[in-house]
């Protein structure tokens, strides 16, 4: 019942293996559990996947990965108040989005996404 708030993730690179095609569910509300990074299994996006969030940021933040990746780098949904700058992203074989927003409102950001 409580929302993640006021997060900023800044300077950051991560590289991922790749390699993942594009997941089809949803992920399904958990809320009795204590969220673990696995409990979801593969998640809709490569690098951050945000959900349910209040006000997050994100400055000078590189994604990439290595094989063949179908997932978008981002996916916002259900955020309100979001920032970003200077990020660097690879961009999902077969020219997908880089940056999927769902539900996302109050977006501040430096480039077109």
């Amino acid at each position: 019942g409580f929302e993640v708030q006021n997060i900023t993730l800044r300077d950051i690179h991560i590289s991922y293996e790749g390699a993942e095609k594009p997941v089809i569910a949803g992920v399904p509300e958990n809320e009795s559990d204590y969220p673990e990074y696995a409990m979801f299994g593969k998640l809709p996006a490569y690098g951050i996947y945000s959900r349910h969030v209040r006000n997050i940021s994100l400055y000078n933040v590189r994604l990439d990965y290595g094989k063949e990746e179908h997932r978008p780098a981002l996916l916002f949904d259900d955020v309100k108040g979001l920032v970003l700058s200077d990020l660097n992203l690879q961009q999902p074989s077969g020219m997908g989005a880089a940056v999927i927003f769902k539900n996302t409102n109050d977006i501040k950001s430096d480039s077109d996404y």
